[in-house]
């Protein structure tokens, strides 16, 4: 079998596509001021989901509009890798200080909705409105450990999942495979 001669990245000819020879130069600038973003970030006690939602876009990218897609697709990712390495275990507002299991989470968010798996539907739902489907879809996974099985949180959790997986399909393929999975697509290689 003959490889195509622009195989940058095996098994993933949407990646080579994005991560050209081209876009390097202006890729590994991004980084640079990303990092130096990351760094300043976590002095100033910023959490990763602040650092995050920051959206960072370097003003070097300008001059190289061969990168940003490439930079787009890996920010994320850099951020959570740099973070990571850079504050340990104990972070920002007590983060990895104590670890709860999605049983207890799911125990206080059902305590804090009434007992009901309506609750969960409707925080779900309002969620969903707002353009915030990864936080709807962890709403959703509590309640239906707390109300398994029940036919309105699972409809809508696979909703959001549809949404989910659109969304990410073109610009990271890492939440697309995942979402994905969860939502029992079958993908067939490209071919």
């Amino acid at each position: 079998m003959a490889l195509h001669p622009r195989l940058l990245i095996h098994g993933h000819a949407g990646l080579t596509d994005t991560y050209t020879i081209e876009a390097f130069p202006g890729l590994l600038a991004a980084l640079r001021d990303l990092d130096d973003a990351i760094l300043a970030g976590i002095a100033s006690g910023l959490t990763l989901a602040e650092l995050l939602q920051l959206n960072q876009l370097p003003q070097v990218l300008k001059d190289h509009p061969s990168a940003v897609i490439a930079y787009l697709v890996t920010r994320d990712h850099f951020i959570q890798r740099v973070h990571r390495q850079r504050t340990g275990y104990w972070h920002p507002r007590g983060e990895g200080v104590e670890h709860f299991t999605p049983a207890e989470l799911a125990v206080a968010a059902d305590l804090l909705g009434g007992g009901t798996a309506a609750a969960f539907d409707t925080a779900g739902a309002e969620l969903t409105r707002r353009g915030e489907h990864a936080l709807a879809l962890r709403i959703l996974d509590l309640g239906l450990l707390s109300h398994p099985g029940t036919p309105g949180l699972l409809d809508l959790r696979q909703s959001i999942l549809d949404r989910l997986v659109e969304r990410h399909q073109l610009l990271n393929p890492f939440k697309f495979a995942y979402y994905a999975g969860l939502s029992d697509l079958e993908l067939a290689p490209a071919g």
